[in-house]
């Protein structure tokens, strides 16, 4: 495909705008976090020119869609979740436990299989 001068200029000052508007809506705490965002938004396509096909009537499962085929799982490749969850417990006679639960699932192949770690 060829691009002229004129329509990379265009595409830039396009692209320079939604970023601008992005950081004119949002607060960062720095610019390296400013940076890390926008080069998500960006790599979603949240910048792109590329025409989408509208899902389920709705922007959000638009997007879902989107991250469905930009998050597909390549052969041999599998999903680790982490979660965990602090607690602390008060006994009647005052004295306080901390205790401390932290669950992990990972899908093997297309089986789902939930492991638990204490």
């Amino acid at each position: 495909m060829y691009f002229s001068q004129r329509d990379l200029w265009t595409n830039s000052i396009w692209h320079s705008s939604l970023v601008s508007r992005v950081k004119a809506l949002c607060t960062f705490p720095n610019e390296a976090e400013s940076t890390r965002i926008i080069s998500g938004l960006r790599w979603i396509g949240l910048f792109s020119h590329e025409k989408v096909k509208p899902r389920g009537g709705n922007l959000l499962d638009t997007l879902c869609a989107q991250l469905e085929t930009l998050m597909k799982y390549e052969k041999g490749e599998r999903d680790l979740v982490m979660l965990q969850h602090k607690f602390v417990v008060e006994w009647k006679d005052g004295k306080e436990v901390r205790r401390l639960h932290t669950p992990f699932s990972t899908s093997v192949t297309d089986n789902a299989v939930f492991l638990r770690k204490r």
